[in-house]
C-alpha cells in the first residue's frame, strides 16, 4: 500500500505526463511537493520496488522516462479506441 505521499508523487507524475508529454523533473517535483529532491528520489525509489512505477532510463536531456499503471491504461484504451474505428 502507497503512503499518501507515494500517491501524490505519482498522481503529479502521471498527470504532469499526460497532459505535457514528458514526466516532470525531479526539480519540479520537489517544488510540487515540497520536499527535498533526496526525499523525491526516495520516494521514486519506493514506487519502483512497489511496481507503481516503471523508470525506463532518460532522455537526452537527463529526465527520467517513466511508465505508471494509469499511462499504460491509457495506451491500451487509445489502441483500443483506435482499432475499433
Amino acid at each position: 500500500m502507497l503512503s499518501d505521499v507515494e500517491r501524490k508523487v505519482l498522481r503529479i507524475i502521471e498527470n504532469y505526463t499526460i497532459t505535457r508529454g514528458k514526466p516532470p523533473t525531479l526539480r519540479q517535483l520537489s517544488r510540487f511537493t515540497g520536499r527535498r529532491e533526496t526525499e523525491i528520489r526516495s520516494i521514486l525509489q519506493r514506487l519502483k520496488q512497489s511496481g507503481a512505477l516503471t523508470l525506463k532510463g532518460q532522455d537526452g536531456a537527463g529526465r527520467l522516462r517513466v511508465e505508471t499503471e494509469k499511462q499504460s491504461m491509457e495506451e491500451i484504451h487509445t489502441f483500443i479506441w483506435y482499432e475499433m474505428h
